[in-house]
């Protein structure tokens, strides 16, 4: 015989969430209040998170464009061409006039 077939003609388990619900302990009941406010707390969170990145995502892309546009000018041009060569550019360079 089949084990569904079984608990059936025994008046076994009833498997719907009611029927769960009136068999549970108080045990059972209280952990189960607790897993679900904390499942309630961490969605919460992952939504507060994704909110505080994608506000910060905006406003980097902010950022860099205010950045963009400032440093069109000549001033910051002529200070890009000033600058000093990486560690690794000045070693190629030594090799290469070796």
């Amino acid at each position: 015989m089949d084990i569904t077939t079984l608990l059936a003609n025994t008046g076994g388990t009833d498997f719907s969430l009611a029927g769960m619900w009136e068999q549970m302990g108080i045990f059972a009941k209280v952990i189960l209040v607790l897993l679900l406010l904390m499942f309630l707390l961490s969605l919460a969170i992952v939504l507060e998170r994704l909110r505080a990145y994608s506000r910060s995502r905006r406003h980097s892309i902010q950022y860099i464009m205010l950045l963009r546009n400032s440093c069109r000018s000549a001033s910051c041009k002529r200070r890009s061409r000033r600058r000093r060569p990486t560690a690794t550019a000045r070693w190629r360079r030594s090799w290469a006039l070796a």
